[in-house]
C-alpha cells in the first residue's frame, strides 16, 4: 500500500504532535513577551501552555507491598508546565522557544520529603535551528548548546511534521473519509464505534501489534494503544480535540506507560494527563 494513494498527513502528524507535545498565545511576563515580528514571519507556528500531572502506581495493585522504600521515594506525583512556541520558516530555519512555568495549583511536599523533582536550573531555552540557548528567570544567559533531551527531540519531530503539513492541501470531510476508505480496501483492519470513532490493528513483524484511534469528526488519529507479542499493553496515549484538523484545538492528552521499579522489580504505571490552557496553531 502507498501513502501516496490517499491524502492522510494529517492523521500522520498529529500523532506526533506533542505533547505533547497545545489557542493563544504565549503566557506572558515582563521580560518574556512574544516576539511578534518572529511569529509574524513564521511560515508556520505553533504556540501552547500546558500543564502536566504525573502519577505512579504498581500495574498490579497487588504487588504494590514489594516496593522499596526507595521506589516511593521515585513515585511522588508530579506536576509541570510549559509554555511553547515553535516558528518555522520557508526556508527550513526554525526556532523553538520553551518557558518552564508555575502550575496552577502546584504540589507543595512535606519538608524533608525524599525523591523531591529538582527544579532546572534555567528557565527558558531557546532552540534555534539546534543550537541551544538557556537562560534564567531573568533573561540572563546561563549556558548553551545542550544535550536535545526527549522533549526537545519531540519539538524537532513537531517541526518535521509542519513541513508535511504545510506542503500539503487541507482535507475535507469527504476527502478524509474516502482516504479511510481506501486504505480499508488496502488491507487496513478498522472497526467502527460509535460517534465517528474508528479503530485500526496492525500488527508488526515480530508479533506486537498497535491499535490507532481515530475520530473521523475531527479527521486525525486522536489516540494510540502498543501491545507487545504477549498482548499486554506496553504504552498508550489518548486526546481530546475540538474542531476538526487543521482547525483543531488540543484540550487534553492522556499518556500511559509501563517500566520497572528500579529496586523491586515491580511493574510500574506511569499516567500522564496534559491540561492545554492555550493551543494557536497557524499556517
Amino acid at each position: 500500500m502507498k501513502t501516496k494513494q490517499v491524502q492522510v498527513p494529517l492523521l500522520l502528524f498529529f500523532l506526533t504532535v506533542l505533547g505533547s507535545a497545545c489557542r493563544s498565545k504565549e503566557p506572558a511576563d515582563p521580560d518574556n513577551t512574544p516576539n511578534s515580528s518572529l511569529l509574524s514571519n513564521c511560515d508556520v507556528s505553533l504556540t501552547y501552555d500546558a500543564e502536566t500531572t504525573t502519577l505512579w502506581e504498581a500495574a498490579n495493585p497487588q504487588e504494590a507491598g514489594q516496593l522499596s522504600t526507595a521506589d516511593k521515594a521515585l513515585m511522588l506525583p508530579q506536576k509541570t508546565r510549559k509554555a511553547e512556541t515553535i516558528c518555522l520558516k520557508e526556508d527550513g530555519q526554525y526556532t523553538i522557544t520553551t518557558e518552564i512555568l508555575t502550575p496552577e495549583e502546584p504540589i507543595n511536599y512535606p519538608e524533608g520529603t525524599l525523591g523531591k523533582p529538582r527544579e532546572p536550573r534555567y528557565k527558558k531555552v531557546i532552540n534555534n535551528n539546534g543550537a541551544l540557548t538557556y537562560l534564567n528567570a531573568i533573561g540572563e544567559v546561563i549556558g548553551n548548546d545542550g544535550v536535545l533531551t526527549p522533549a526537545f527531540t519531540e519539538a524537532l519531530e513537531t517541526v518535521e511534521m509542519f513541513k508535511t503539513l504545510k506542503q500539503q492541501p487541507a482535507l475535507s470531510s469527504a476527502d478524509f473519509e474516502n482516504g479511510l476508505a481506501v486504505l480499508t480496501a488496502n488491507g487496513m483492519n478498522a472497526t467502527q464505534f460509535p460517534n465517528g470513532i474508528l479503530a485500526s490493528r496492525t500488527n508488526h513483524p515480530d508479533g506486537s501489534y498497535s491499535v490507532a484511534v481515530i475520530d473521523k469528526n475531527a479527521r486525525m488519529q486522536t489516540g494510540q494503544l502498543n501491545f507487545d507479542v504477549n498482548g499486554k499493553l506496553q504504552h498508550l496515549y489518548m486526546m481530546k480535540v475540538s474542531g476538526a484538523a487543521p482547525n483543531v484545538v488540543f484540550e487534553r492528552m492522556v499518556r500511559v506507560t509501563f517500566i520497572q521499579a528500579v529496586e523491586s522489580g515491580v511493574q510500574l504505571k506511569r499516567t500522564e494527563a496534559t491540561e492545554y490552557r492555550s493551543f494557536n496553531l497557524n499556517f
